[in-house]
């Protein structure tokens, strides 16, 4: 039976909040979370064999911001090696209005309000210099008083990640943008709340 059969796990850990997400104005600094997680996607391919797994059978699966950190994955083409992954579950979470990329000139205006917040005035390299000098632990600090304000660190329409159509990938975009995602066999789409109700139902 194909349910009985040994599954090996990895679970990622990638850089959240203003380390992952926070765009500063240098070259190849925006979506440093999604850029994790594709690294550890890689290591994966290159390293799960010695564990046992599967490198050409990868289920991503996660919920709420893993689920959309995996929707963005699919919105990134696979290396000439071959896809990263062949299904996915998306668990409570999939890219929409709210958590759609941002466009450049947004994610620099929240990079000053954070730069503000750190009470860092300068601003272009002087800024961005001071903002290296800052504890990471300050950081983590204003991070939760940013987002508690009712902040929230986004993807950016980097070109890096979604392509030269960057500024395209919108909310309204998504259906068909992830329908184009041929390389993954199959997707599991679920409310984890509804297991609840199940569980509830059944006793």
């Amino acid at each position: 039976m194909i349910d009985a059969q040994p599954i090996v796990t990895a679970s990622v850990q990638y850089r959240i909040g203003a380390l992952g997400y926070l765009h500063v104005p240098e070259l190849g600094s925006a979506n440093r979370a999604l850029h994790d997680q594709r690294n550890a996607l890689l290591w994966i391919q290159e390293f799960i064999g010695g564990f046992g797994g599967d490198s050409r059978n990868v289920t991503l699966f996660g919920e709420s911001a893993g689920s959309i950190s995996i929707c963005s994955q699919m919105l990134f083409a696979p290396p000439l090696s071959g896809p990263l992954f062949r299904r996915v579950v998306l668990m409570s979470g999939v890219l929409g209005a709210s958590v759609a990329p941002e466009p450049v000139g947004d994610a620099e205006i929240v990079y000053e309000r954070f730069l503000t917040k750190l009470g860092i005035e300068e601003r272009g390299e002087a800024g961005l210099e001071r903002l290296r000098g800052v504890d990471v632990e300050e950081i983590v600090r204003v991070t939760a008083e940013f987002t508690d304000g009712g902040a929230m660190f986004k993807t950016v329409q980097d070109a890096d990640w979604f392509g030269e159509d960057d500024e395209l990938v919108t909310w309204d975009r998504f259906p068909e943008m992830i329908g184009r995602c041929e390389w993954v066999d199959e997707i599991v789409l679920g409310i984890t709340s509804y297991e609840v109700i199940d569980l509830l139902n059944y006793l």
